[in-house]
């Protein structure tokens, strides 16, 4: 329940947010160099600074109330859709007092399976603390993790991790120990999270209280003695804290060694030291000897142990990357992707850096789950088109697949997936036509829902008058390769231009991001100030109309200044096209 206050001092919208955002950056690059330089002094300073702050407290109210994708979800609270007026009502006593309230538990469905997985949502209050203590927590940390670890961390994505893995073996093929941690956000020790956080009372206590909240299902409350609950804004942190240090202490543990075992005389084999490469609770270890790998996974029983960790055996496997080890086939799926060394000639080989051929090629491409998921989302998809309109069915469809085509368009095999996915759609589409024009014949089917385009001869489709909805084809979508992230770069280094850079780049950035964040050199069109690499990206049209997408009716606002623009109360809002 919102909390009632006095009138508040000044609206939402006259709040200098440029200013705001410019004090709460500068702290958070402060605390990332003075972790960066190992001055604990410095950084637990500068972070009870920050939490301080009023401008950080406006920064965090800003991120849960009209940021973020769940702004809408209640909590026990109830409490969704805050009003401006409310919002400076939570600034004025938003504050980490060590209290919480417990979490709402509710079950969502897992991406493609029939399982479902819990989420315990905070209540507005507590969502707007740990948004609070993220941005106090986040710079400090960044400047600690470690290289390979890429999941829920600023600026770093999936792709990251794909490109490390095929930059760790294009060269030499290895062994992989694919291992999978059984409820690894569930089940997380509390007390030895704390103990690794290091941090100051006031934020301990806070995070104590977090951890220790409970859920309440329905009506019936049932503590929480570990793990950190999904669905909180600082629990991915959390999670990423309780795993730091796993990297190093493997790569410590097995490091590059030179032996003449099995070699000619006078002669060294040198052997790397072993990689692992980490998204969240997802990760790999490569070494080329399988003893090796096997001594690798007995020390990482041990370690997960110390943080309350177990491995999943039954989806925990040992493979190679070229060949078959006992029962288990060559390659290993990781990220949706499937990935995978073959032997092969000299003209198709690469070269190591002293020119010779390598004899192997790694090809990555769609795991047989992904696309599994994708055939049986899109029959979904026209299935349930059937009820609907034509031209709305075919949006559902082209969002779809456009977002799937986006994130595998990076495997450098991935087309020869698309090209027979898109082939065998046809039988898919020819279905659809047969259910809506069941009394008719092959010929006309075929004439009704087929189109020429400039990807296909049979494009599948639907004319409305002059105008025809065609389907978007996996023909569209070329072979992009990714850059991964410079070794241990982060947002909080100040070199914002490079992050921005980088996301105009990235294979799930729409076309028109972009365009607008090359013509507008980085900046949002509404408030001027630069897109951070966690801000949310919206396309505005400048004149009201939704269907009028030319290039110079487009601009790029922050999603809360889009919210600012459309707010029912604000003054008319002028803005010059950009994108001529």
């Amino acid at each position: 329940m919102m909390i009632a206050m006095s009138k508040a001092k000044a609206e939402w919208s006259q709040i200098d947010w440029a200013n705001t955002q410019t004090k709460v950056t500068k702290l958070q690059n402060r605390i990332y160099e003075a972790a960066k330089n190992g001055n604990t002094i410095d950084v637990v300073r500068l972070q009870k600074t920050l939490i301080s702050s009023y401008s950080a407290r406006l920064m965090a109210i800003r991120r849960v109330t009209q940021d973020n994708q769940g702004k809408a979800t209640a909590g026990l609270d109830g409490v969704k859709n805050v009003s401006p007026t409310d919002r400076l009502e939570m600034a004025e006593i938003l504050n980490l007092d060590g209290k919480t309230s417990p979490l709402k538990r509710v079950e969502i469905p897992k991406p493609g399976k029939k399982e479902k997985r819990p989420l315990g949502i905070p209540t507005i209050l507590d969502r707007a603390k740990q948004a609070l203590a993220k941005l106090a927590l986040e710079p400090q940390w960044e400047a600690l993790f470690e290289p390979n670890s890429y999941g829920f961390r600023p600026g770093r994505s999936c792709h990251d991790a794909i490109q490390a893995i095929e930059l760790s073996i294009r060269r030499k093929a290895k062994y992989v120990f694919d291992a999978d941690l059984k409820g690894c956000f569930d089940n997380i020790d509390h007390e030895t999270l704390i103990r690794k956080l290091e941090t100051f009372p006031i934020m301990e206590n806070q995070i104590r209280a977090w951890l220790k909240a409970g859920v309440m299902k329905g009506d019936v409350f049932y503590e929480t003695q570990s793990g950190t609950p999904q669905g909180g804004v600082i629990s991915p942190l959390l999670a990423n804290i309780a795993l730091h240090g796993f990297e190093t202490h493997i790569s410590n543990k097995f490091p590059k060694v030179k032996t003449r075992k099995g070699q000619a005389k006078g002669k060294m084999k040198e052997f790397s030291e072993a990689r692992v490469i980490r998204y969240a609770d997802d990760f790999i270890i490569l070494h080329e000897k399988l003893d090796v790998i096997q001594e690798i996974k007995t020390e990482t029983e041990k370690w997960m142990a110390e943080i309350g960790l177990k491995l999943n055996e039954a989806k925990t496997r040992i493979t190679h990357t070229i060949q078959s080890v006992k029962e288990e086939q060559p390659g290993f799926d990781f990220l949706g992707f499937h990935i995978q060394t073959y032997e092969v000639g000299k003209t198709k080989s690469g070269k190591n850096s002293n020119g010779e051929d390598l004899m192997q090629r790694t090809k990555i491409r769609p795991a047989k789950e992904s696309v599994k998921q994708f055939r049986n989302q899109i029959k979904d998809i026209l299935r349930r088109g059937q009820s609907m309109s034509p031209a709305e069915m075919l949006k559902r469809h082209n969002w779809y697949v456009r977002g799937w085509a986006n994130y595998f368009k990076i495997g450098d095999s991935s087309h020869e997936t698309f090209s027979k996915l898109q082939n065998d759609l046809y039988q898919s589409y020819l279905a659809w036509g047969h259910k809506k024009f069941s009394q008719r014949g092959n010929g006309y089917i075929t004439m009704k829902i087929f189109h020429k385009s400039k990807y296909s001869k049979w494009n599948f489709g639907w004319k409305e008058g002059n105008h025809v909805h065609l389907a978007t084809t996996l023909y569209e979508f070329t072979f992009v390769k990714h850059i991964k992230i410079q070794g241990n770069r982060s947002p909080y280094d100040g070199d914002w231009m490079y992050w921005v850079k980088r996301r105009g780049t990235h294979p799930l950035c729409p076309k028109d991001i972009k365009i607008g964040l090359k013509e507008q050199e980085g900046q949002c069109y509404y408030c001027k100030q630069p897109f951070l690499t966690e801000d949310k990206i919206e396309v505005h049209h400048i004149d009201g109309n939704r269907e009028n997408n030319r290039n110079n009716n487009k601009c790029l606002v922050h999603r809360h200044c889009h919210d600012e623009i459309h707010r029912k109360d604000a003054r008319p809002v002028i803005m010059t096209p950009h994108l001529a």
